[in-house]
């Protein structure tokens, strides 16, 4: 995990040198010659974990701060388990700095910093298996009908604050990336609950301090 928010804070100090250093000499614009007021967005990487998050973001106001909705959905399923569950997170955004990266005024970078508060609903099976004898003779290893599997519900609430870099290419595509940390606390109902556990952060079930790090691609319009 240190590794993963080294790295993070190399490419996001990488990413912000690069766009000061290529701007420079530009001088900042006014707020009504960033023509692109709203953002969608998704997150590739969160897909690997069964997560689907979509987001939208708009931007307003003289200074150009924004507000940013995300909202996905989880859905897994394996022989020994399944999870399905729901995410919202909202993102107010102060602009720290905004200006045009060309001459055309198609490509954009913008510096944000501010606070998000989030809230997680998730649904997890554990199928208990056991050798299931047949009627007919015989026997196969299965889910036990006469055994209860461990359902739990599990309901998340955070919050923090990120940093983070927005870029906008060729007057629509766009790529955020964000970096912070903060708060979770999980609340968890189940009929079987472990005594002793040993959950780390990716665990839904976790409670305690969080880094926060996405990476978004998406549209401008």
């Amino acid at each position: 995990m240190k590794t993963n928010l080294v790295i993070a804070l190399f490419v996001t100090f990488f990413m912000s040198y690069t766009s000061f250093s290529a701007n420079k000499g530009l001088e900042d614009v006014s707020e009504n010659t960033f023509e692109r007021k709203n953002f969608f967005y998704v997150s590739p990487f969160q897909l690997a974990a069964g997560h689907l998050q979509f987001g939208y973001e708009r931007d307003f106001g003289e200074q150009n701060n924004s507000l940013m909705f995300n909202a996905g959905v989880w859905l897994l399923e394996s022989n020994d388990r399944s999870r399905e569950g729901v995410s919202l997170e909202f993102q107010y955004r102060w602009n720290m700095y905004h200006v045009h990266t060309n001459e055309n005024a198609t490509n954009s970078y913008k510096l944000y910093f501010g606070p998000f508060a989030q809230f997680h609903y998730n649904e997890i099976v554990e199928y208990y298996y056991d050798y299931v004898y047949e009627p007919w003779g015989g026997s196969d290893y299965d889910i036990r009908e006469d055994a209860d599997s461990k359902k739990e519900i599990i309901r998340s609430y955070g919050g923090g604050v990120v940093i983070g870099n927005r870029f906008l290419f060729f007057d629509r595509l766009t790529i955020d990336f964000m970096i912070g940390g903060g708060l979770k606390y999980s609340d968890i109902d189940a009929k079987k609950i472990d005594y002793y556990s040993n959950y780390n952060i990716f665990n839904p079930r976790y409670t305690g301090v969080i880094p926060k790090t996405k990476l978004q691609i998406g549209i401008a319009f």
